[in-house]
C-alpha cells in the first residue's frame, strides 16, 4: 500500500489539484470485491501513509468512506490529525429511497464525523430526481456539513449540472473516455453548462433589479 500511495501522490502532485481518494466497492457501483475488515484496513493504510509522507498528505485532500462499511467514525478520527476530510457516501442503485430516508442517511453521516455527506440514487422517473433535489434543499438547512446529492443515469443529468442551485455542494465529471458512474458527463461539457447556468442567473438577477428600480 505504501508504494502505491506514493506512486499516486507523485502522479497527481504535478497537477496541483486536490485528490479525493476513493475505493469504490462493487456493492456501491465500483469494481472491487472486498469485505468490511479489509476495506477498513486499506483506507487506514492510506491515512497512515499520508500522515508519514508529506507529498501524499499535500495531494490527498479527502477520503471517500462508504457509510455501509460502518467505519466512518473510526476513519474520521484517524484522518483528523492529517487534515484530511472524510466524505461519507451512500449509493442506491435498485431504487430511490423516500425523501425522509435520504435525509436521515445524510444526518447519520454528519453524526458519525464526516466533513462532507454524499448520496447518489438511481431514479426511475423525473419524480425521483425532483425528490432528490428537494432533499438537497432540506439538508442544506438542517446539516452543518456540505451535502452532495446526485441522481444517476440519463434522468439524473440535471442534478449533476444544476444541483448547486438546490444546495448540492459539488458535482462529478469524467476526465477520460469512460464514466465512473451512470450519467457522468465529460468535464468540459459540465464546465460549459455550469458557466452558462451561472451567466443566466446573473442576467436574471440584473433584469429583476432593473424591473424593481423601474417601479
Amino acid at each position: 500500500m505504501w508504494p502505491a500511495v506514493q506512486q499516486v501522490a507523485a502522479a497527481v502532485a504535478t497537477t496541483r489539484l486536490p485528490l479525493l481518494a476513493t475505493l469504490r466497492t462493487s456493492a456501491e457501483g465500483g469494481g472491487v470485491e472486498i469485505d468490511d475488515d479489509a476495506y477498513r484496513a486499506l483506507l487506514s493504510a492510506v491515512l497512515a501513509a499520508c500522515s508519514q509522507d508529506e507529498a501524499a498528505r499535500q495531494v490527498v485532500t479527502a477520503l471517500d468512506v462508504e457509510l455501509a462499511r460502518d467505519c466512518v467514525s473510526e476513519l474520521a478520527a484517524l484522518a483528523g490529525p492529517s487534515g484530511i476530510d472524510v466524505l461519507a457516501s451512500a449509493h442506491f442503485f435498485s431504487s430511490a429511497p423516500a425523501e425522509d430516508e435520504i435525509v436521515s442517511v445524510l444526518e447519520r453521516m454528519e453524526t458519525q464525523g464526516a466533513q462532507v455527506a454524499k448520496v447518489a440514487v438511481m431514479p426511475a422517473s423525473q419524480d425521483d430526481v425532483a425528490r432528490l433535489l428537494r432533499v438537497a434543499v432540506r439538508a442544506r438547512g438542517r446539516l452543518q456539513v456540505p451535502v452532495i446529492a446526485i441522481a444517476m443515469g440519463e434522468d439524473g443529468v440535471i442534478s449533476r449540472l444544476a444541483g448547486g442551485v438546490f444546495g448540492s455542494a459539488l458535482t462529478f465529471a469524467t476526465a477520460g473516455a469512460t464514466a465512473s458512474a451512470p450519467g457522468q458527463l465529460p468535464v468540459a461539457q459540465v464546465r460549459s453548462a455550469m458557466e452558462e447556468l451561472e451567466a443566466s442567473e446573473e442576467r436574471a438577477s440584473a433584469w429583476s433589479g432593473s424591473a424593481l428600480e423601474g417601479r
